[in-house]
């Protein structure tokens, strides 16, 4: 208990005046600390190639966004991925990024999030790189991406 009063989740004071709710609040800014979320990019679906490397190219010209092509997309960079076909998710993706991918997991189960099994990509080390999870809104799904 002593260390929990000394962290910075928390003070003995909070403890000792059972002000729980405060507590809670700390404890979560600090579990979403850990995993430091943030926004990567937005994948969008395009029904054909032509449709993906038009669509990056225009980012490119109105806002001087810097292209590249990978063997599935477009980027234009930053924060904008232009998927050459349909792939996960009604309208396209968002990638999430995470300092470690399981421990994320595991906080998002307890918030009755899944992943989609066999999206699970590795990096050459063997640690998680990118998996999709069970999760879509507005027509966009969703995935973790590793920042290591």
């Amino acid at each position: 208990m002593d260390a929990l009063c000394t962290g910075r989740v928390t003070e003995r004071a909070l403890i000792e005046s059972k002000d729980f709710e405060e507590i809670s609040r700390r404890a979560e800014e600090f579990l979403f600390a850990i995993h430091n979320f943030s926004l990567l990019h937005i994948g969008i679906n395009n029904a054909k190639e032509e449709d993906a490397i038009a669509a990056a190219q225009k980012l490119a010209f109105l806002f001087g966004f810097k292209l590249r092509e990978r063997p599935n997309s477009m980027f234009a960079d930053p924060g904008f991925e232009l998927m050459k076909t349909p792939d996960f998710g009604k309208n396209g993706h968002v990638a999430i990024g995470v300092n470690d991918i399981p421990r994320a997991l595991t906080f998002l189960h307890r918030k009755g999030i899944s992943v989609i099994s066999g999206t699970e990509r590795y990096n050459d080390d063997g640690s998680m790189r990118r998996v999709y999870l069970d999760l879509e809104i507005s027509g966009f799904a969703f995935h973790l991406r590793s920042y290591k």
